[in-house]
Order: C-alpha cells, then sequence, then structure tokens
C-alpha cells in the first residue's frame, strides 16, 4: 500500500470506527426519523414507563403510560376498535377505569367518570337527542338521565381578576 493509500484508508477506517461507538459513549442517538411498531421507554430500574404501539387488537395507535411498579397502564391514550375516534382513560394501579374520554359511534363526544369499586358511572354526553349528564349505578343497572334541554342555565359570569362576578346559590334555610 503506497503513502497516499494510507493518507486515504487509514483515516476513514478511524472515522467508520469512531462514529460505531459514537453512541455508546454519549449515550444518545440523533435521528430525524425512527420507525418502528413498538416503542418502550424505561426508568433507571429498567421498568417500562411509557409505551407506544402501532400493534392489534387496535385498528389505531396507542400510547400507554405506567406508573413505578404498575402492572397496568396509569393512563393511555388509543383509538376505538373501529378507528373511528379516539380514547383517553385514566386507570388506578389495579387496571380499573376511573375516566374516560372519548367519542360514541355516530361521532360525538363523551365523558365518563367511575367510582373505585366500578359501580357507579357519572357521564356527559352528546349524543343527538340523548345529549346530558346520567348517573348509573353498574351493578343494579339503575339509571338517572339529565336531559341538555332541562339544565337551567346559568347568567355567564363576566371575567374578572377577583371572581366577584360568579354565579352563587344560597342555601335554603335550616329552620331555626
Amino acid at each position: 500500500m503506497s503513502d497516499r493509500e494510507r493518507w486515504i484508508i487509514y483515516p476513514l477506517l478511524f472515522l467508520a470506527l469512531g462514529s460505531s461507538i459514537w453512541g455508546k459513549l454519549t449515550k444518545q442517538i440523533a435521528s430525524p426519523l425512527v420507525r418502528c411498531q413498538e416503542l418502550e421507554i424505561v426508568g433507571p430500574d429498567d421498568d417500562v414507563l411509557i409505551k407506544l404501539s402501532a400493534r392489534a387488537p387496535r385498528a389505531a395507535g396507542e400510547i400507554h403510560v405506567y406508573g413505578a411498579n404498575s402492572r397496568y397502564p396509569l393512563a393511555s391514550m388509543h383509538g376505538d376498535s373501529t378507528g373511528n375516534f379516539g380514547m383517553i382513560e385514566c386507570r388506578d394501579s389495579d387496571g380499573r377505569a376511573l375516566a374516560v374520554v372519548g367519542g360514541t359511534n355516530a361521532g360525538h363526544g363523551r365523558i365518563a367518570v367511575h367510582d373505585r369499586q366500578q359501580t357507579l358511572a357519572t357521564g356527559l354526553s352528546h349524543d343527538g337527542p340523548r345529549s346530558g349528564l346520567s348517573v348509573s349505578d353498574l351493578r343494579t343497572g339503575e339509571a338517572f338521565f339529565l336531559p341538555r334541554a332541562s339544565v337551567a342555565r346559568l347568567p355567564s359570569p363576566t371575567p374578572s381578576a377577583a371572581g366577584e362576578n360568579l354565579p352563587t346559590t344560597t342555601p335554603p334555610n335550616s329552620g331555626d
């Protein structure tokens, strides 16, 4: 090998070796695009803290956020099984749904809040003629529904820094 060839080959060799271990030395990788079907972000104890996935059974991607030592995600964002609308779910450490924000098959919004025992659900929805507030006992199936049309309108407060124009209610007479 001639001197001139050495001046070309050896710098390229060291450049290739250096760039191959650069990510290991700096503990970071910069890339304009990362393509994968699943990505897990782990903490110092190698526990999965955030999981991004594009796998079945959902028709859309999903993001799960885990707490320390939790088996179930504490928060999830994903599409429904049809891929028509998105959902955000907040759960407790045992995997029980506490709140769900999503949509309906008719294309309207919906919010559902559950108690820890999964027995009571409070909902707010806009689903055409069934728009309003609902409370359901999930054990007995009993439900209370307050349609939007029957809700009394409060006067809109004018914005103020002190909040003195907010609507107030007077407590009932205690019968002294």
